[in-house]
């Protein structure tokens, strides 16, 4: 219902959403699986997914902790993945497919241990 009202607004006033898509910050820094949120909510807009890749974020705020840590953190945005075909039955697949793609342009540090993708 909640993600129904978002697309709704997003559609009505021609906006554009910034989603987390791990849902939670990791303890490491290493990439966590997608949640598919975002691939449902592109669906329902028509909108395209831009990933955003930040670099070495876990570094300035420990999990835990309201301390906050000063330095520089680059980020590349990565080019626009059209969504227009993705359906509702492939939504794994595109969650999928974008982690492949965030993890791709990570340091090696930063990059999921293993195989690690959510249900």
């Amino acid at each position: 219902g909640a993600m129904d009202e978002t697309a709704r607004l997003v559609k009505k006033h021609k906006l554009g959403i910034w989603i987390m898509p791990e849902g939670t910050r990791s303890r490491d820094g290493r990439l966590q699986p997608f949640k598919p949120g975002f691939v449902h909510l592109a669906i329902a807009t028509g909108l395209p997914v831009v990933p955003v890749v930040f670099h070495g974020l876990h570094r300035t705020w420990q999990k835990g902790s309201l301390d906050l840590n000063r330095i520089k953190v680059p980020i590349d945005v990565l080019p626009a993945i059209e969504t227009k075909s993705w359906t509702i039955e492939t939504a794994r697949e595109h969650a999928l497919y974008v982690h492949d793609i965030v993890a791709a342009a990570l340091s090696e540090d930063q990059r999921p241990l293993a195989v690690a993708h959510a249900e």
